[in-house]
């Protein structure tokens, strides 16, 4: 056996032998020939087409498109998404072969073959082809390659992930996941570490509130999970094995049954030893879904999703036990791509969270209304959403025998435009939101309070080459449970992670503030941007935000905190993201923020990355080859502990993959630099992971 510190172990042998024998026993159903017939009949394919037959999109699609041409590369079939694909991706180089390798033995049914949309005209999108390009180890990895996230974490994995805006908290972002809030209903932040990486299709970063649901005070993060079911059952496996003891295995199979029924499940499994004193953690996530048309109804979707995560406190005392339950019931009219299209949906979260020293029990249930319709000339696009939301949240805290609770009802109204000529791409938005907040003891009195505001996007010029970008935002966000009515120690393990700035560590005990009134921002940037082809552009953008009444921490005396309103606060931000083709197969990427919001925050002013790729196919693109050198900057701050210094940290990475199996390399900190992250634990080695992806089916 290999030492702990290199991190192989046989612990994870067990489970993986159980996923191979339930996907095994799954395999082994009916692989529904019915639905797989009524597919090639609706998409017009013969039993055995080839390239000679047909050069119609549809058989493309069905027999030609490997899942190395798919936006989402490497890391699932999922993304079988006309939408997402570029020329590039279509490996028109293979089509001039005499021959071909045989086709996949799947067939997806529309509207899966329709690629979700991104919220607005200026939101980034990143997918497979992105994530595979970096070692993750982790959903907040995928997330903070994108511009505005800084990554508030230690470096420890399956530990606590809060990507934070600059200036802000973990509670100036927004994740939205399938048209609702992903945060946790006791913070309004969001833990990636309960979220899981394989579960991601694309990600979709707006700078400011852009219509899709509740007010943000900061950037919108949209989580668009694999929605695409094959006729035919595809497992998944993906393991990985790193760094002082980590692993992490995931397992997930998917499948259209019948024309009218799909299912997927889904299992992931983290674990790590630590680096440091108490800092071992575990996760293990259960992910079940599926839909079943129902006639004269329409589509019903229903998804639940389970979290478990253990971890200790580094350098302190306590551990903290997590578990968290979303469930998401969705009952759709048409499809997303018809003139006409309707949702109703209904979800349910509750966090969990106990600690040595309390525990915390929030949950949030909510409900909307949604349509679309296309104007008669089909360039215009109107929709209404209406919604409504309740979130509450109990406290128990051992130490001083305190029981608070409160609750937050809100509902609201959106209407949006959006409008797409040639040259021109808009989008207006408009939201208004009344909401009531009330605590225990009853003798909390907390005004209702009423909040409109809206959102204009716009991008002008060529689908290729340059052009102009703009947004103007108005919006906001409600205090979070915990800001309210808390009370905990600083001990528990993740509640001085996705705090700004963080309380000082002899700080034991914090309260909430019932009176607090909400934060609102105002954003506008402008921009340029450059599209080289499908798939392959450079954006830059500059924007300036305000904060209202934002929510600050406040000294009492002593060790104890609470919350109020501040003075306003305002910064100017600079971003730029882009991936462009250089020559032979070698490209280059990068990913940039810069903002003067930080002088006061213990995380640097300017972060990002710039990474150098090479990527070869051969033999009919059943052997690919790609190598890649990622260099990340994280500039230098002060903090309660010193001075940081700025670091340049160099990653490589290394992956070969042959037909569906996938062997991958990747080393981190290439010159053993030392950093800091997250204030006052430093990183000093270089970290190795490894893994394989692999795609079967039956």
């Amino acid at each position: 056996m290999v030492s702990k510190r290199h991190g192989t172990t046989l612990r994870h042998f067990p489970v993986m032998a159980t996923a191979a024998l339930f996907a095994l026993f799954v395999m082994a159903l009916p692989s529904g020939a019915n639905g797989q017939k009524a597919a090639k009949a609706a998409l017009g394919i013969s039993p055995s087409p080839t390239i000679s037959d047909t050069l119609t999109l549809d058989s493309l699609v069905a027999d030609s498109l490997t899942l190395d041409s798919l936006a989402l590369d490497s890391l699932s079939f999922d993304s079988l998404a006309l939408d997402s694909l570029g020329l590039d991706s279509l490996a028109l180089d293979s089509l001039a072969q005499d021959t071909l390798p045989p086709p996949d033995p799947w067939i997806i049914l529309p509207p899966d073959t329709t690629a979700p949309k991104a919220p607005t005209p200026l939101s980034i999108t990143v997918d497979g082809a992105e994530f595979a390009r970096h070692g993750y180890k982790d959903a907040g990895e995928m997330a903070t390659l994108l511009p505005l996230l800084y990554p508030h974490q230690t470096q420890l994995y399956s530990q606590p992930f809060y990507p934070l805006p600059p200036g802000m908290s973990g509670r100036g972002l927004t994740v939205m996941y399938r048209g609702r809030s992903y945060d946790n209903p006791v913070t309004d932040a969001t833990n990636f570490a309960t979220y899981a990486a394989e579960e991601i299709q694309q990600l979709h970063l707006s700078n400011s509130w852009d219509g899709s649901g509740s007010g943000s005070s900061g950037p919108v993060l949209t989580i668009d999970p694999p929605h695409a079911y094959p006729t035919t059952a595809l497992t998944r496996v993906v393991y990985r094995q790193g760094f002082y003891g980590l692993g992490h295995a995931d397992w997930r199979i998917a499948q259209q049954i019948t024309e009218d029924f799909a299912y997927h499940i889904g299992v992931d499994i983290g674990e790590y030893g630590g680096r440091f004193g108490n800092s071992e953690a575990n996760t293990s996530m259960v992910r079940i879904g599926g839909r079943q048309q129902i006639r004269y109804v329409g589509l019903l979707q229903l998804y639940w999703m389970e979290t478990r995560e253990t971890h200790g406190h580094p350098y302190g005392y306590g551990s903290s036990n997590n578990r968290r339950n979303d469930l998401d019931i969705i009952l759709s009219g048409g499809r997303p791509s018809d003139p006409e299209y309707r949702e109703a949906a209904l979800w349910y979260v509750r966090n969990q969270n106990g600690y040595n020293y309390g525990d915390e029990d929030g949950n949030r249930i909510g409900g909307r209304l949604e349509w679309w319709r296309d104007l008669p000339d089909s360039t215009k696009k109107i929709s209404l959403r209406a919604d409504v939301e309740r979130t509450a949240a109990r406290f128990v805290r051992r130490p001083r025998n305190q029981d608070p609770s409160g609750q937050r009802l809100v509902s609201g109204l959106t209407g949006r435009y959006r409008w797409d000529e040639d040259l021109l791409h808009t989008l207006a938005a408009v939201r208004m939101e009344f909401g009531t907040r009330s605590g225990i003891p009853d003798t909390i009195s907390i005004d209702p309070a009423f909040l409109a505001g809206g959102t204009v996007t716009g991008e002008l010029g060529d689908s290729l080459g340059f052009g102009l970008l703009g947004e103007a935002t108005r919006s906001w966000r409600w205090p979070s449970m915990d800001e309210s009515f808390g009370f905990w120690s600083l001990r528990t393990p993740d509640r001085w992670m996705d705090l700004l700035p963080a309380p000082d560590q002899a700080t034991l005990y914090y309260y909430g503030n019932p009176v607090l009134d909400p934060e609102v921002s105002h954003y506008a940037a402008v921009g340029a941007r450059y599209n080289q082809k499908a798939g392959r552009s450079l954006r830059v953008l500059a924007g300036y935000r305000s904060v209202a009444n934002p929510i600050i921490m406040r000294n009492l005396g002593g060790n104890e905190y609470t919350r109020r309103n501040g003075p306003g606060q305002s910064a100017f931000e600079l971003t730029g993201f882009g991936w462009l083709d250089l020559f032979y197969g070698i490209s280059t990427a990068a990913s940039w923020t810069v903002s003067n919001a930080n002088d006061t925050n213990p995380y640097p002013n300017t972060w990002g990355w710039t990474s150098l790729r090479f990527d070869g196919k051969y033999y009919h693109n059943q052997l690919r080859i790609r190598l890649s050198i990622t260099g990340n900057y994280y500039g230098s701050y002060d903090s309660n502990y010193g001075s940081s210094e700025d670091a340049l940290i160099l990653n490589g990475l290394a992956t070969m993959k042959i037909n569906k199996f996938e062997l991958y390399y990747g080393a981190q900190n290439l010159l053993k630099t030392q950093y800091v992250l997250f204030d006052n634990y430093p990183f000093m080695h270089r970290s190795d992971i490894w893994g394989v992806r692999w795609i079967m089916w039956n």
